[in-house]
């Protein structure tokens, strides 16, 4: 499907990469629906191998009304992006490779098609909560951006920092981001393996040297229980931290254990090193009343986006829980 045309800016257009979960085409595109305010597209690249599930995509964008493009899998353009073989008799050679080169893909051959719009890198397994406005958003800053770590913090400057390639969001009528040189491949960058987005190091340098950007919050919770004020809850930064908060009896705030980086931390929650422990009980409380209205399976395994720069709280659930590698995400567990 060709997506090229004349952008005015007002559209915002969802690019997510779908292969094991066809049945969370429709669930995106009904939460777009219900919470994106403004003119948008999903856009699905179809990223599976398997044929019947190729087909099944298909029918799923046709039924939703997802604009659907079938991912070339080309072993030579994939060598030149990520120095190696992508495939492995027909396969990805790993799930790091499975998420970085369709997006790859759609950078070089449909991304220049979107000039003058709003876009979204997104997950397929990540659902809109709240109502928001893409082109309001996009008019505070240019690039919203999960930054991703690696190597020690230092003078809050941390050795290796890259996108997250689960969430970004950013205005492709603003040159200076130059979108098309972002990289989505892993790279060892100074010593230190990196994951999906790991290559664009610089291309993130750059983009928020020379246009207005901001961090978003990614927090994620996995509990054994899904009633979070019974329990002692596992908790992650941006994936990069992560830590148990223990409920007290007699009180709203959680006991922090930690042996990571305090300054990672208080980098990625913007506080003082002091303030951690209240900063990550409020964000818990927060999300126990956001997930309250609804009911959930045990484990419980759900990340919160948040855009804390701009007041956007807890605006998109990442139902990781929905992951088929994890042996206790059953169609039965699922289902719920």
């Amino acid at each position: 499907m060709n997506i090229s045309k004349r952008h005015n800016g007002n559209e915002t257009y969802f690019i997510t990469a779908v292969d094991k979960r066809p049945d969370f085409i429709s669930l995106q595109m009904r939460s777009l629906q219900k919470f994106c305010v403004g003119e948008f597209h999903l856009v699905v690249l179809n990223n599976s191998q398997n044929k019947k599930r190729a087909k099944l995509i298909e029918v799923q964008c046709r039924q939703s009304g997802a604009k659907h493009i079938r991912v070339d899998f080309n072993d030579r353009e994939a060598r030149s992006s990520h120095s190696e073989s992508v495939f492995r008799f027909g396969r990805y050679r790993n799930p790091n490779l499975a998420c970085s080169y369709p997006y790859h893909w759609f950078v070089k051959q449909h991304l220049s098609g979107l000039a003058g719009a709003n876009v979204v890198f997104i997950d397929s397994d990540m659902f809109l909560i709240k109502p928001v406005d893409f082109r309001v958003l996009l008019s505070t800053k240019s690039l919203f951006f999960v930054p991703q770590f690696r190597g020690a913090v230092v003078q809050n400057r941390p050795e290796v920092l890259y996108p997250w390639n689960g969430l970004m969001i950013a205005d492709a009528t603003d040159a200076r981001l130059r979108l098309d040189q972002i990289e989505w491949s892993p790279k060892i960058q100074k010593g230190f393996a990196t994951d999906v987005g790991g290559a664009s190091t610089e291309w993130l340098e750059i983009a928020t040297r020379d246009a207005p950007s901001s961090e978003l919050l990614s927090f994620g919770i996995l509990s054994i229980s899904s009633d979070l004020s019974q329990t002692k809850s596992q908790i992650s930064l941006n994936g990069s931290w992560n830590a148990l908060l223990e409920n007290s009896s007699d009180s709203d705030n959680w006991r922090m254990i930690s042996s990571d980086s305090i300054n990672l931390a208080a980098r990625i929650l913007n506080c003082a090193t002091p303030n951690i422990d209240a900063v990550l009980s409020r964000r818990l409380r927060l999300a126990i009343d956001t997930l309250q209205s609804e009911t959930w399976p045990d484990p419980l395994w759900i990340d919160f986006l948040s855009a804390p720069e701009v007041g956007l709280e807890n605006f998109i659930v990442h139902y990781k829980s929905g992951s088929n590698y994890l042996k206790w995400a059953t169609p039965e567990y699922n289902f719920r």
